[in-house]
C-alpha cells in the first residue's frame, strides 16, 4: 500500500516445471492486471510493472520446485507490504507431444503421426487450438492435422492422428507444433513447441540376385545334366515381368526354354530348370543365365548369374593280348609270358591291376609275383607287363586268355574287368638223358676221327711205281687208218685217284 492510497496485489497463481505464474493487480486508484510466467533469475530482475504516479512494482522468481516458489517483490519508497493468504488461482497449462510410428520408411510407405494435447495445469484451458503442417515429400492420406478450438479440463487430454505417405526418397523433417489457449479469465497462452522429427525415406526398387547350380557336376559322355537357376528378390519393391533364360555349352544337346514370372515380391524367390546332354569329354563351361525385369515405374533391369562347369569323362576299354617266348622250351627252362594292355576307349582306366594264374605245368620263377599294379592307363596308352615261369612238365601247355584278368575302374569309380583275347600254346620237351648224351657224343667223336684220318692218308701215284719194260718190237704191218674209238673209262683207281683212259687195242698194263 502506498502513501497516497495506491494499492497493489501480487499473486503466485501456479507452479509449473521450472517456472511459476505470477499476476500483479492494481486495485486503486485504477484497476488493471498483468500475468506472466516467470523463470528463476539469479540476481534482481524479473517482471517490472509500471503504476500511476511513476510508482513501480517489480517481481522476480528466485527459486521454484514442484510445490514451492520464492519471489522477490520491490515497491516504491514508503510502500508497505502485507502477506496475504496463499490461495493461488487455478490456471491451465497445456503440454503438446508429437510422435510418429517410424522414422525410417521406404518410398511409398505410410507414416502415422499422433499429436497429444494435455492440460497439466489445475485450471481449465479454453479455446485450445493446434495446427500442424505437412512438409514437402509427404502427402496426407487420412486424418486431420488440426485440433480445436476446444476446451480441455485439468488433467485431461485430446489427441489428433493422421497418416502421411512418403513420396520421394531423402531426409524429411516434420516441423514442431504448439498449442494456443486461454484461461477462464481470457488470458492467452502458448505452449512450448515440440521437437522437430526427422524422417529418412529410402529409395525402393527390386534387387534380383541370380545364381546357377548343376547336378551332377561330373558325368559320362552322353549323360544328362540338369541346370537350376535361382532368382532371389532382395530388394524392397516387387519385380515385374521377369524373363529367365539359360544357354547351352558348346556341343551340348538340348533346347532350354525361357521362363516368365509376372511378379516377384520382395524377399521372394523363384527357380528355373533345364536339361541337356553332353557329347564330348573334358571340362565344359555352361554360360551364365540372364534375367530381365521391370520395377513399378516401368524401368528395365537385367541381371546375370555366374557360369558353371561340368566335368565329362569317357569310358575306358582295355584290350588284352599275350604271347609266350620262346614258344618251345624244355622242362626246367625259363619262359616269358608278355601281356600287352591297350586302352582303346576315350576314358582313363584307373587302378589297373593284372592277375595271372598260370597252368599247373608252369611255376612262377622264384620271387616273381602273379599280381602286378600298373596304376593309370590313359586313352591310347599301352602297357606291357611280363611274367617269368619255369616249365615243370613236358607236353603242349595251353595258357588260356581267361588266366589273365585285368581289373580297373573308370573315372566315375565303377569297377571293370578284361581278359586276354585268345589262348597261347607252349611246347615243352623232355631234356636228353646223360647216357644218351654221352653215346651221341662218342658217335660224333668217332665220325670226326674217321674224317680226320681219311684226309691224312696219302694215295699211291703212278710216279712211285717202277717203270714198265719196253714192249718188243713187232713187225710193221701196213694197216688201214680208221677213226679212233672213244676212250674207255675203267672206274676209280685205288687211293681215290681218277681213273686213266686206255686206247683200244693197246695191251693192258699188269699190276
Amino acid at each position: 500500500t502506498g502513501t497516497m492510497g495506491e494499492k497493489y496485489e501480487v499473486e503466485l497463481m501456479s507452479l509449473a516445471v521450472g517456472s511459476a505464474w505470477v499476476r500483479i493487480t492494481q486495485i486503486s486508484p485504477f484497476s488493471s492486471t498483468k500475468s506472466m510466467q516467470l523463470y528463476p533469475s539469479y540476481g534482481f530482475g524479473g517482471v517490472q510493472y509500471l503504476t500511476s504516479y511513476d510508482n513501480k512494482v517489480r517481481v522476480s522468481l528466485q527459486s521454484v520446485t514442484t510445490n514451492q516458489a520464492t519471489l522477490m517483490i520491490e515497491g516504491p519508497m514508503g510502500f508497505k507490504a502485507e502477506k496475504g493468504a496463499a490461495e493461488p488461482e487455478k490456471l491451465p497449462e497445456i503440454q503438446v507431444t508429437k510422435e510418429v510410428d517410424k522414422t525410417q520408411v521406404k518410398k511409398g510407405e505410410q507414416i502415422r503421426v499422433t499429436i497429444t494435447v494435455r492440460n497439466i495445469g489445475d485450471g481449465t484451458a479454453k479455446n485450445v487450438k493446434v495446427r500442424d503442417t505437412v512438409p514437402s515429400g509427404l502427402s496426407l492420406i487420412s486424418g486431420s492435422v488440426s485440433l480445436g478450438p476446444t476446451t480441455i479440463s485439468s488433467n485431461q487430454q485430446k489427441t489428433i492422428s493422421y497418416v502421411l505417405k512418403a513420396n520421394q526418397p531423402g531426409t524429411i523433417t516434420l516441423p514442431s507444433v504448439q498449442a494456443d489457449y486461454e484461461d477462464e479469465a481470457g488470458n492467452k497462452y502458448t505452449s512450448d513447441p515440440t521437437q522437430p522429427i526427422t524422417i529418412e525415406v529410402k529409395e525402393t526398387k527390386p534387387r534380383l540376385t541370380v545364381s546357377m547350380s548343376v547336378e551332377p557336376t561330373k558325368v559320362k559322355k552322353g549323360e544328362t545334366v540338369r541346370v537350376t537357376v535361382n532368382v532371389q528378390n532382395s530388394g524392397d519393391a516387387p519385380a515385374k515381368n521377369l524373363v529367365i533364360s539359360g544357354s547351352l555349352p558348346v556341343g551340348a544337346l538340348g533346347t532350354p526354354e525361357d521362363k516368365t514370372v509376372p511378379e516377384l515380391l520382395p524377399q521372394a524367390s523363384t527357380t528355373h530348370t533345364y536339361d541337356f546332354k553332353v557329347t564330348k569329354t573334358g571340362t565344359i563351361t555352361i554360360p551364365p543365365a540372364k534375367v530381365t525385369y521391370y520395377d513399378e515405374e516401368g524401368r528395365l533391369y537385367e541381371e546375370s548369374s555366374s557360369g558353371a562347369t561340368v566335368t565329362v569323362v569317357g569310358t575306358p576299354a582295355l584290350e588284352v593280348t599275350h604271347s609266350v617266348n620262346p614258344p618251345e622250351a624244355k622242362v626246367g627252362e625259363e619262359v616269358e609270358v608278355s601281356i600287352t594292355i591297350t586302352n582303346t576307349g576315350d576314358g582313363t582306366a584307373d587302378n589297373v591291376r593284372v592277375t595271372f594264374t598260370p597252368p599247373m605245368e608252369l611255376e612262377p620263377k622264384e620271387g616273381q609275383p602273379t599280381t602286378v599294379t600298373l596304376g593309370r592307363i590313359t586313352p591310347g596308352q599301352k602297357k606291357m607287363p611280363k611274367f617269368y615261369l619255369i616249365a615243370n612238365e613236358s607236353g603242349e601247355i595251353t595258357i588260356p586268355g581267361d588266366s589273365i584278368v585285368i581289373e580297373y575302374s573308370d573315372e566315375m569309380g565303377e569297377t571293370r574287368t578284361a581278359t586276354s583275347a585268345a589262348s597261347q600254346t607252349l611246347k615243352v620237351s623232355k631234356p636228353i638223358s646223360p647216357v644218351a648224351l654221352a653215346m651221341v657224343l662218342v658217335i660224333v667223336l668217332l665220325i670226326v676221327a674217321v674224317l680226320i684220318a681219311g684226309r691224312g692218308k696219302r694215295p699211291k701215284v703212278a710216279e712211285e711205281r717202277p717203270p714198265a719194260p719196253p714192249p718188243e718190237e713187232a713187225p710193221r704191218i701196213p694197216v688201214t687208218r680208221r677213226a679212233p674209238a672213244p676212250p674207255l673209262r675203267t672206274g676209280p683207281r685205288p687211293g681215290g685217284l681218277p681213273s686213266r683212259t686206255r686206247p683200244r687195242g693197246l695191251p693192258q698194263r699188269k699190276k
